[in-house]
């Protein structure tokens, strides 16, 4: 693995659910965080929620601006935990 390349992208579904965001999308997300120089994957919203909570869900983006806490709570909402 490279030093710039996120950890997590060999099973990220941002890279490879199809049709999870659109390619113009996808192709930003991950050049600007997936495969960023200087280790740009640090600032994914994405690594960052599976680094602290050990998942992360779908609806969680590179750029989201939730919380970690606001991600788990809006989580157990839509799946009744």
């Amino acid at each position: 693995m490279e030093d710039n390349q996120c950890p997590n992208a060999a099973a990220c579904i941002l890279i490879h659910r199809k049709d999870f965001v659109d390619e113009s999308k996808k192709a930003f997300y991950t050049t600007h965080y997936c495969y960023a120089d200087g280790n740009g994957y640090k600032a994914c919203k994405r690594y960052q929620t599976a680094l602290t909570l050990h998942f992360c869900p779908d609806f969680v983006l590179p750029d989201s601006l939730f919380t970690t806490d606001e991600i788990l709570t809006k989580y157990e909402e839509e799946n009744d935990l």
